[in-house]
């Protein structure tokens, strides 16, 4: 028996904000090119929502999901897989660069 996928269609947020090693997130994600391998990943450690969840490109971080989003995806959904299926880069130079999201859950 198949069981049918959860799609869950986001944006991500914190895009505004610089990464560790000084590269801003909005560098990252205008030069995001298009069927790049992005990746969720929990992160436990985070000082301000244990529950949170970054996406990143190439070991980067480009943004986290929303706070609600995550929540769910720790408790509801812990035992899912969560597989980036498409992104779409909105935005430009002049209001901020934004990613949407399209995120299976199997």
């Amino acid at each position: 028996m198949t069981t049918k996928a959860i799609i869950i269609l986001t944006k991500l947020v914190g895009v505004s904000f610089k990464n560790k090693d000084g590269q801003t997130r909005q560098e990252l994600i205008r030069d995001l090119g298009s069927d790049q391998r992005l990746t969720i990943m929990h992160e436990p450690n985070n000082p301000y929502d244990e529950h949170s969840h970054i996406v990143s490109w190439k070991g980067k971080i480009l943004g986290h999901l929303n706070k609600d989003l995550a929540y769910t995806f720790n408790t509801e959904y812990k035992d899912k897989r969560k597989i980036i299926t498409e992104y779409n880069v909105v935005g430009d130079e002049k209001i901020k660069y934004g990613l949407k999201l399209k995120i299976e859950l199997k």
